[in-house]
């Protein structure tokens, strides 16, 4: 065992490292000349006595780096900073790299022996104490790998598309630094791609999921097992990075409306700021299908072996959910089924939805597929397992498409009404940033407003009639079948108008179009237009009553009973029918000379067709009747009631019944239009218009100037 010498110092031992005392007490002092430190023995081993690793570090830069011409050893270590500055990470290293310790606070724990350190922030001139006594000046440096990483600048900021690339500027990069980009909502993101150019610069791909919602992005560096700084934050670079502009939609919300059979397109169009490609996208809802090809097969068959389906045994076929097709059966003895098994017919497994026909052997089988069929059917002969073929269901080939590049929808659509408000597209810029809009896309019919039965004309009177139905466009109208009373016609706008001339009484049956601005929808209705005016009557009666008439068969007429007869046991009436509206007017004359002896009374209105005749002691009861017997009190009659309306009248007053369509009975007197009674029956059918008159002394009861309007009502002031 070498010598062991004592030092200068007194008794204290000193030597090597290699000569230390081999079986120390503890407490014993040694002074190792190797590390030029003085020992001391302790349970844990020599460790430096108190003051003997003491030394100082002046700060240069943002990160310094000092590499010591000796070890020092493990312990705690107390850090004082002279300018008072705390905001600091300190890293210290082993003679073989490896990281001996830690710290942000003033003191250190070193876990080893260690002889070099790295101090990440701080203030450049600051004089931190550690200790030890001997000062070391120590260099800037970015290429202490298993430090900290920090960052100084990005360049470019602005990473608007994916794939973007940016210069990441800063130093200690190791080998598997890692970067993230951290918007508003504190999410790191990974970059997509680093390239490590040196320990102090980067090429940084932005990750593909950027959103421009989350405001500007720090960039955050990091060496991957190496303690993140929290002392400082040279690591973070704030405010550094933008993802560029979310796209911002030019098409408004309502796409215009397809029209049924009508090639169409339209641009769906998107722009963000940096005039990047945009590209769409379907999220939700679908585009239209339209309603496939109705198909025809012949079924025929091979003996009891097999069905022949357009000359094919067994022939398997393909069908669109929503077509229709048609199975014209010539098999006679050959039940043709649909069913969801094959080879062997079962009732229980026969298939129903949408098919009508079934069990046919010579005739038509017709199957419209439902839109929840199943992908697999099979046709199936009643009597014979063999005689069976496999159906494929398939969905309706779209017949619209989106162009995902350009954005066009397009296609050719023949089916049914729609209107989808839940289509969905997604306009994405090249940085990946995406905004989505609902849109409305539809087919519809216009919808008639107008009723079918047209109000009246009036010959020889102007007319105008606009017609009106709904849509979401324009609407043009033209004249499909039938035709107008001469001089009267239909405009593009649905006015219908002119003077008429015809006879009245004469109703026109015409079809009408209401087509949209689309081209392709329409809605076809049939309309009625009554040519109003005074109608020629022609009078009947019944009972053995006798009656002078003038004007019968012309459109003014005068009936009077000529024989004594004291009864109501007749009717007189026109022999055809008439359908509200019309109106019945006549003159409460009791006699051609204008006489009335208090003898002679009449019940003069109209009845249903079915109650007339009615040749009882009650003839009367064939109609609504107002009954001018006392000037004083004018009484009114119907087929089961009477009544008193207390008003009164003149001989000579002319009276009016307005017969409307859903039956209503109004009777005015018309020169003041006062009304006198009304009736709400609900008889929508055939009228007659009549009398029942009760007569002693002849020629008295009747009445004068009988005149039919048909089409018109009076409303107590004019006919409308």
């Amino acid at each position: 065992m070498p010598d062991i010498r004592t030092s200068q110092f007194g008794s204290t031992p000193f030597g090597t490292s290699e000569t230390r005392p081999a079986n120390p007490v503890i407490g014993q002092t040694y002074f190792n000349g190797t590390l030029g430190v003085q020992e001391i023995y302790t349970a844990s081993g020599w460790l430096p006595a108190t003051g003997a690793n003491d030394f100082n570090v002046t700060l240069n830069g943002p990160v310094t780096t000092s590499t010591f011409t000796k070890e020092y050893f493990a312990g705690a270590y107390t850090i004082a900073s002279a300018l008072l500055d705390s905001s600091y990470d300190i890293y210290v290293y082993d003679t073989l790299g490896n990281l001996a310790g830690y710290t942000k606070s003033p003191s250190l724990n070193a876990t080893g022996n260690f002889n070099k350190i790295v101090v990440v922030g701080g203030s450049t001139g600051d004089l931190l104490s550690f200790s030890y006594k001997t000062t070391f000046t120590a260099t800037n440096t970015t290429s202490q790998v298993t430090a900290g990483a920090f960052i100084t600048s990005v360049t470019p900021t602005a990473l608007n598309a994916i794939n973007d690339t940016t210069t990441l500027v800063g130093g200690n990069f190791a080998s598997n630094v890692a970067v993230y980009f951290v918007g508003s909502d504190n999410v790191e993101r990974a970059a997509k791609s680093i390239v490590r150019t040196s320990s102090s610069e980067l090429i940084v791909t932005r990750p593909d999921a950027f959103a421009t919602t989350l405001g500007t992005y720090k960039v955050v560096v990091e060496n991957p097992g190496i303690t993140r700084p929290t002392g400082s934050s040279l690591h973070i670079l704030n405010n550094a990075i933008t993802a560029g502009t979310t796209p911002n939609w030019t098409t408004g919300t309502t796409l215009p409306e397809i029209g049924k059979g009508i090639a169409y397109t339209t641009t769906l169009v998107a722009t963000d700021s940096e005039g990047t490609d945009i590209d769409y996208s379907i999220i939700s809802g679908t585009l239209p299908a339209g309603t496939p090809t109705p198909v025809s097969f012949a079924v025929t068959n091979s003996g009891s072996g097999a069905y022949l389906i357009d000359g094919v045994s067994n022939g398997a076929i393909t069908l669109m959910r929503g077509g229709t097709y048609t199975f014209n059966v010539n098999a006679s003895g050959h039940p043709f089924y649909i069913q969801t098994t094959g080879n062997g017919y079962v009732s229980g497994n026969v298939y129903s939805s949408g098919v009508t026909g079934a069990g046919a052997q010579v005739g038509t089988v017709t199957f419209v597929v439902p839109s929840n069929a199943p992908s697999t059917l099979y046709y199936q002969c009643q009597y014979h397992s063999a005689m069976y073929g496999q159906i494929n269901i398939i969905d309706a080939t779209p017949s619209f498409s989106l162009n995902n590049e350009t954005g066009v929808i397009s296609g050719t659509y023949t089916g049914a009404d729609f209107n989808t408000t839940n289509l969905v597209i997604r306009a994405v810029d090249t940085g990946g940033n995406t905004v989505d809009r609902t849109f409305r896309l539809f087919s519809l019919n216009p919808v008639w407003v107008t009723g079918a039965t047209l109000s009246a004309a009036v010959e020889g009177v102007a007319y105008s009639n606009q017609l009106s139905a709904s849509d979401d466009n324009s609407i043009t109208y033209s004249l499909i079948s039938g035709s107008f009373p001469t001089g009267i016609s239909l405009s593009s706008s649905g006015l219908i108008s002119g003077t008429p001339s015809g006879t009245a009484g004469t109703s026109y049956s015409i079809v009408i179009r209401a087509t949209d601005s689309s081209g392709g929808n329409y809605t076809d209705k049939a309309f009625t237009l009554l040519l109003s005016g005074f109608i020629p009557l022609t009078w009947s009666t019944a009972g053995n009553a006798n009656y002078s008439i003038t004007g019968n068969g012309t459109t003014t007429s005068s009936v009077y009973k000529t024989s004594n007869d004291n009864s109501w046991s007749h009717n007189v009436y026109n022999n055809t029918d008439i359908y509200g509206p019309f109106s019945f007017e006549w003159s409460a004359q009791a006699a051609s000379n204008g006489a009335d002896d208090g003898n002679s009374y009449k019940m003069v209105g109209v009845g249903r067709t079915s109650d007339i005749p009615k040749v009882d002691g009650q003839g009367y009861r064939a109609f609504y009747t107002l009954y001018p017997h006392r000037t004083d009190s004018m009484s009114w009659y119907a087929p089961t009631t009477d009544g008193n309306t207390g008003l009164s009248w003149v001989n000579g007053d002319i009276f009016v019944f307005s017969v409307f369509a859903n039956g209503d009975i109004k009777a005015y007197k018309k020169s003041n239009g006062v009304l006198y009674k009304e009736w709400n029956t609900g008889h929508t059918g055939p009228w007659r218009v009549g009398a029942s008159i009760y007569s002693i002394n002849a020629p008295k009861g009747g009445f004068a100037d009988a005149r039919v309007r048909v089409g018109q009502v009076w409303n107590g002031t004019a006919y409308v």
